[in-house]
């Protein structure tokens, strides 16, 4: 899920580093209890470690525990407002709780410094779902310099598909399959049957 997974921390001190990498190195390999029990032990040597946080709350979103990630995505926004990895990955969760509201303010926010462009991929889905068609079309021509992006492509795909654009919805598709996915998962993207946060949990994205 979100940006802050790949983010490795800078200036410090090796091990700390080496364990991190060992950790993260596992994911969308190794079953997701195992990783949380590691990255609680890598939290109680290094309890201050931002970017562990973000990881764990990625982990609790893949397992479909939203309101554990929720409330670590919380904790760290109110230690640090600035935290943009955290609003984002705050509004994606409540996006996916249909807190349409309060996933958009958060979306915003992170939105910001977002390179990635999952901010605005979440500000499209969230416009949709609040039948604002104008603002999810704006964001929807904004994202398409990103669509190479597998978790992109399949968020305009679903977005083309309520919006009624047939021709979009089979471009994104095969970018999807040029990208390796498979044939039944791309179906279901192209009609409905799969939305973006089942995608983004099936492929570790």
């Amino acid at each position: 899920m979100f940006s802050g997974c790949n983010s490795t921390p800078e200036k410090i001190n090796i091990s700390y580093q080496d364990d991190y990498k060992k950790i993260h190195s596992l994911y969308g390999i190794a079953p997701s209890d195992t990783l949380e029990a590691m990255l609680h032990a890598y939290l109680k040597e290094f309890p201050e470690a931002v970017h562990a946080k973000l990881f764990l709350a990625r982990v609790h979103y893949d397992e479909g525990r939203l309101e554990s990630a929720l409330k670590i995505y919380n904790q760290l926004l109110a230690e640090d407002s600035t935290e943009l990895t955290a609003a984002i990955g705050a509004g994606i969760v409540l996006h996916a709780l249909g807190n349409y509201a309060e996933a958009e303010k958060l979306l915003a926010i992170g939105a910001r410094a977002d390179k990635t462009g999952e901010g605005r991929l979440f500000m499209m889905l969230n416009a949709l779902d609040v039948n604002d068609t104008s603002n999810a079309s704006l964001l929807m021509q904004k994202l398409m310099a990103k669509s190479s992006s597998k978790k992109i492509a399949a968020g305009i795909a679903a977005a083309a598909y309520k919006m009624n654009q047939p021709e979009l919805v089979r471009q994104m598709v095969d970018t999807l399959r040029s990208k390796g996915i498979s044939d039944s998962t791309c179906l279901k993207v192209s009609n409905g049957a799969m939305n973006i946060h089942e995608f983004a949990q099936k492929h570790h994205l």
